[in-house]
């Protein structure tokens, strides 16, 4: 597996708009060739994911908890 680090902006027009990145890394593997944007901020990122769909601020703990409840005991 050949492994490379590239700047997005010697990407060609139509790559270049579909990744929101300013480096990515170049995988080439027995499958093909993969283009993985490169966050700065790792950790920030993993927070985000880790987050899932509840990161939109409209859900507490409580009311997850609540809802938890709620469906355990069938209503």
């Amino acid at each position: 597996m050949q492994d490379m680090i590239l700047n997005t902006n010697i990407l060609p027009e139509p790559l270049f708009k579909l990744i929101h990145s300013s480096q990515i890394r170049v995988q080439k593997t027995d499958q093909g060739v993969f283009l993985m944007p490169i966050e700065k901020n790792h950790s920030l990122s993993a927070i985000k994911k880790a987050r899932g769909i509840y990161n939109d601020g409209e859900l507490s703990v409580d009311k997850f908890l609540a809802e938890k409840r709620a469906e355990e005991t069938g209503r």
